[in-house]
């Protein structure tokens, strides 16, 4: 639970006068403010005087948000420095330890491609992790962590996973994979990235690293650094059959595969 000292002054507006009911504070904020009419747009345009822009309900919501964003960012802006100076001078470092080593070049603001080999890996001793999940452990963390907001998933979905209507999508046993993860390299604006086998085929998308990796972004781990991708085929089987958007399936080129 995030503590009160680093929530927006708009919470405790919200605890007084609408006793903590946040949907009846957002249907009061939607039901004063003018900024979502073309005629209060209008009025901000052209500068209309009569319009105090600080009293919209909505735009004194966005000034607390961007107070309390600006007062997280001093708090953190000296840590954040010594960081980016102690990043630079191990950088350095490990380029003079290994003087014969090949850097791959800076890419950033430019498109690039990695390579790497799906599979699991071993986190500690007698510990196997797998390479891919399944729709079972998506149930079984509902149950694990029962109560968690974290961990809530939409009844709705769950009734569409129980109804196990994978059909073309489902692997060989019948089940639905939903991710799995490769010896990539992931840091922070990879996050939807395509995923592709040899073939240049899409088969996945990248979104995350697992939790013994999260050292990366300082020294790469290769026995330990996984990137985890959702299956693309639990992406269309959601579009298909959770969405109903059988439109946006037949636009694609889907390529049939032997179920594994």
């Amino acid at each position: 639970e995030v503590g009160k000292e680093f929530l927006p002054d708009v919470y405790p507006l919200i605890e007084k006068d609408f006793k903590g009911d946040y949907q009846a504070y957002v249907d009061d904020l939607y039901a004063r403010s003018s900024l979502k009419t073309p005629h209060g747009f209008e009025q901000i345009v052209r500068g209309d005087t009569t319009y105090v822009l600080f009293d919209d309900p909505a735009a004194s919501f966005a000034i607390d948000m961007l107070v309390k964003f600006y007062e997280f960012n001093q708090s953190v802006e000296e840590s954040s420095m010594n960081i980016e100076k102690n990043e630079r001078l191990l950088n350095e470092a490990m380029r003079e330890m290994e003087a014969d080593r090949v850097f791959y070049p800076d890419a950033n603001s430019t498109m690039r491609l990695s390579f790497g080999m799906v599979g699991g890996y071993s986190p500690k001793d007698a510990i196997e992790y797998s390479y891919f999940t399944t729709t079972k452990g998506i149930f079984d963390k509902i149950r694990q962590y029962k109560g968690e907001r974290d961990f809530d998933v939409l009844p709705s979905v769950t009734d569409c996973l129980e109804r196990k209507d994978f059909g073309r999508y489902a692997a060989g046993d019948g089940n639905m994979n939903v991710c799995f993860i490769s010896d990539n390299d992931i840091t922070g604006g990879n996050s939807g990235s395509g995923m592709f086998n040899g073939k240049g085929e899409l088969i996945g998308l990248a979104f995350d690293g697992n939790w013994e990796a999260m050292s990366g972004d300082i020294v790469f781990e290769p026995n330990l650094q996984r990137c985890i991708g959702v299956d693309i085929r639990y992406v269309l089987y959601m579009i298909e059959k959770y969405g109903k958007a059988s439109r946006l399936i037949n636009e694609l080129r889907l390529m049939e595969k032997e179920k594994n």
